[in-house]
């Protein structure tokens, strides 16, 4: 899964895919232009992880 910022509301959206129109489900704003984020290598927000990074 893919995750993008919204440039007005700051909140994040997200989508498995990451091209194409991204409309901010919050806002309704056009955020296909910001630079999506994979999550899956970002922190990982689980009890068994502690919240650490994930390894490469």
């Amino acid at each position: 899964m893919f995750r993008k910022k919204c440039d007005r509301c700051q909140k994040y959206s997200y989508s498995s895919n990451a091209f194409g129109k991204w409309e901010c489900p919050y806002c309704f704003k056009d955020i296909s232009h910001v630079k999506e984020e994979d999550p899956i290598n970002k922190v990982i927000f689980s009890p068994r992880f502690k919240g650490e990074k994930a390894k490469e």
